[in-house]
């Protein structure tokens, strides 16, 4: 328990009006709140100071007076013992009205969230995203608040301006850019991308996927290719169709294929297609709706003349075989492993 009171509480409110934010935060002072294992409470917020001078007289109960209280470059002081003061001269009862629409507002901020509660669970999918398109359905004034609550229920963003919010609305309302990002801070930013939105981390580049420029693979050896993946060739057995969380594919090359190299795509790449035809890599990521950070990392291997073998966990290019190509060509397992985390 905190012995916070009346008096403390009209200085908080008065702060924050002056300091400007969101309306939520002119409530000032919980009345309890999450502590630990338990919680902490604050019984005496709806009794003035003088209330608790006089009782603590009457029942002869010393009193301690925080010597700090008098100094005036502490902003609360100067509330304390000059507005606050001030204001009483206008009206004695100021500190109670004060208290008063802390209470009302206390109450209406509870109702807003659970309004907004059922709202954002509508919208929001189960990875946390904002659906675009059931979110561009709201009222304008409800989808400002329905934003705020998003950020800071779901994903936890906290401290944003008006102005921040305004720019949110204005990427997300923006059907000429489906995909952009937006930085909200050194360690959190908004990503956009079709017809969904969440916030991710600002963190270092995922050093897995930093290929540079490119790696000769080892027979049956595995490499990274993302935090949750792993790819590598194998000589064809048995034993990997029987591994869990693996997707295995058999292909005949050419001995003049290897060896084989890993890369990130380029923008000259195109795979190999049935009957002569070829296909540019980047139209593929195009139609399989890649958004703009999958099609950066996308991996490729190529053979040993840069030509596009498996755009990887995408497409295969197609091989025209001789027809002893079983006397004369290499068969290999592309394979790639799954990292199940959490």
């Amino acid at each position: 328990m905190t012995a916070h009171q009346a008096n403390d509480q009209a200085e908080t409110m008065l702060m924050k009006l002056v300091r400007g934010g969101q309306v939520a935060q002119l409530a000032g002072i919980a009345n309890q709140r999450k502590f630990k294992d338990g919680y902490l409470i604050r019984p005496l917020l709806n009794v003035s100071r003088t209330e608790i001078a006089q009782f603590a007289h009457e029942n002869k109960i010393k009193w301690f007076e925080d010597e700090t209280n008098t100094d005036l470059s502490i902003q609360r002081n100067r509330f304390r013992q000059g507005i606050i003061p001030n204001l009483q001269t206008e009206n004695p009862a100021v500190v109670d009205h004060l208290i008063d629409y802390q209470r009302q507002l206390v109450e209406l901020i509870d109702f807003a969230d659970n309004q907004l509660r059922g709202i954002v669970k509508q919208v929001n999918n189960v990875k946390r995203q904002l659906n675009l398109d059931l979110y561009q359905q709201l009222e304008q004034t409800t989808k400002r608040l329905v934003l705020s609550y998003w950020l800071e229920k779901v994903q936890l963003v906290t401290n944003l301006s008006q102005a921040q919010l305004g720019e949110m609305e204005q990427l997300l309302d923006n059907r000429n850019k489906p995909q952009t990002r937006l930085k909200l801070n050194d360690q959190l930013e908004l990503i956009k991308q079709y017809q969904y939105a969440w916030v991710v981390k600002i963190g270092p580049a995922d050093i897995s996927t930093a290929i540079i420029p490119a790696t000769v693979l080892k027979l049956n050896h595995w490499y990274s290719s993302s935090v949750h993946e792993s790819i590598g060739i194998f000589a064809p057995n048995g034993e990997l169709d029987k591994q869990k969380d693996c997707q295995v594919n058999i292909m005949w090359l050419p001995s003049k294929a290897f060896p084989l190299q890993l890369r990130r795509w380029q923008a000259g790449d195109v795979i190999a297609l049935k009957n002569g035809h070829h296909q540019q890599v980047r139209r593929v990521l195009i139609d399989q709706k890649l958004n703009n950070a999958q099609r950066q990392d996308q991996l490729v291997i190529t053979d040993q003349q840069g030509n596009v073998i498996w755009l990887v966990g995408r497409k295969f290019a197609w091989w025209e075989r001789p027809l002893d190509y079983q006397d004369k060509w290499q068969q290999v397992a592309f394979v790639r492993r799954f990292i199940r985390g959490e």
